[in-house]
């Protein structure tokens, strides 16, 4: 994969060897020319690029190809591809060449590994303290999702008993309704009933009120006292 970065490049010097350690951000890189120096190769790019294609597939992750400007003899400037590997892949070039310079360069690169190390140990860190405060944060909010769950529920029931409440008080309206209705109707009886005793009676309704109540008199006593024609 090609890229083209801004770099900035430390020269530092091993064993006699001037390297260039290119950095962008946090990462460190070093050049196939670098590495194969360090590793005292007679051709260092090109040994360094068969090994690297011999076993390509061990370097996932671990190198890259990047477009840098050089200023040629002439004075132009003209951008050229170079491979570069992190620390973890100038590593494994080192033991794969297998040269007497290999141990001092593996030692040399263990200290780019303990870095990274740190660093990532460091990540695992604050990604388990941002774990810690995300189930916080989670723990917090399912807490009030449980109180305005209850609180639904609450109100849930307080709606159920209004509503009987109200159909109750329907029912109840509907009684006082009726129970008026009979009232009305038992006043207006009681109004004319009123009105029909208070009036004063015909002459003849009293002469046929008398002459019953004597009738029936007379056969009261012919019963009690068994009085015959």
């Amino acid at each position: 994969m090609e890229t083209s970065v801004a770099l900035h490049a430390e020269i530092v010097e091993l064993e006699g060897v001037r390297l260039a350690v290119l950095e962008q951000g946090e990462e460190k890189w070093f050049t196939a020319e670098d590495i194969g120096k360090a590793l005292g190769l007679s051709q260092p790019r090109k040994e360094i690029i068969n090994l690297f294609n011999r076993s390509r597939d061990e370097f996932d992750g671990l190198h890259r190809v990047i477009n840098l400007m050089t200023r040629c003899r002439d004075g132009r400037s003209r951008r050229v591809h170079y491979t570069v590997f992190n620390p973890q892949g100038a590593y494994l070039l080192a033991i794969l060449a297998r040269t007497p310079k290999s141990k001092a360069l593996r030692r040399w690169l263990s200290r780019f590994l303990a870095h990274d190390l740190h660093r990532l140990r460091e990540g695992v860190e604050q990604m388990k303290e941002a774990n810690r405060k995300l189930q916080e944060s989670l723990d917090w909010h399912q807490g009030k999702v449980t109180q305005l769950e209850g609180r639904v529920r609450q109100l849930t029931r307080q709606d159920e008993r209004l509503r009987e409440l109200t159909n109750l008080r329907q029912k109840d309206l509907a009684r006082i309704a009726g129970l008026e209705k009979r009232l009305q109707k038992a006043q207006r009886d009681l109004s004319g009933a009123q009105k029909t005793i208070t009036s004063p009676p015909p002459p003849e309704w009293l002469a046929g009120l008398e002459e019953f109540l004597e009738g029936c008199f007379i056969n009261a006593c012919r019963q009690y006292f068994g009085f015959r024609r």
